[in-house]
């Protein structure tokens, strides 16, 4: 495996134990509470943000880890340049992290991060700037990443052809 293929799958290793700790951050969302119960452990919580909010980063940050590991994958056996698997690893692993802060303070922001100004849903915040912000570069940064491992994949497919 190399360093950029190795690089994605742990980034997507982290980004997914982070979904599943959100998955508990959800479920105490929800119950209002940590509830730890048969053990004698009962904390009332109130989080901000929304059901829909905390749902979208917990299930955000499964897809986005599992999206690293795939391409991973992908650049292993795209037979890419070196340079061009790192390359591609880092504007993906940029983007995987964006999308993490994204859905984060996109569930605090009323505007939902959606864009800098307000929106139908509410107004800017600091919150929303950042999250849309990162949002609009990880998008360019993932669009390219998968450009630059397609174009290799179609490469090595052209080199394999009789």
């Amino acid at each position: 495996m190399n360093h950029a293929s190795h690089s994605l799958t742990r980034h997507g290793l982290a980004m997914i134990l982070i979904g599943l700790i959100l998955g508990l951050v959800y479920l105490v969302f929800l119950l209002g509470a940590l509830d730890l119960r048969p053990l004698p452990i009962f904390v009332e919580l109130s989080l901000p943000g929304s059901e829909r909010g905390w749902r979208v980063a917990h299930i955000g940050a499964l897809v986005n880890g599992i999206f690293a590991i795939v391409l991973g994958y992908a650049v292993e056996r795209a037979q890419l340049s070196n340079q061009s698997a790192i390359w591609a690893a880092r504007f993906l692993i940029f983007a995987i992290w964006a999308n993490l802060i994204f859905y984060l303070l996109g569930n605090i922001a009323p505007n939902h991060g959606l864009s800098w100004e307000g929106n139908r849903f509410g107004p800017s915040n600091w919150a929303g700037i950042l999250a849309y912000s990162l949002a609009a570069i990880g998008s360019l940064t993932s669009i390219t990443g998968v450009f630059i491992i397609l174009k290799g994949c179609l490469g090595s497919a052209r080199r394999d052809q009789i």
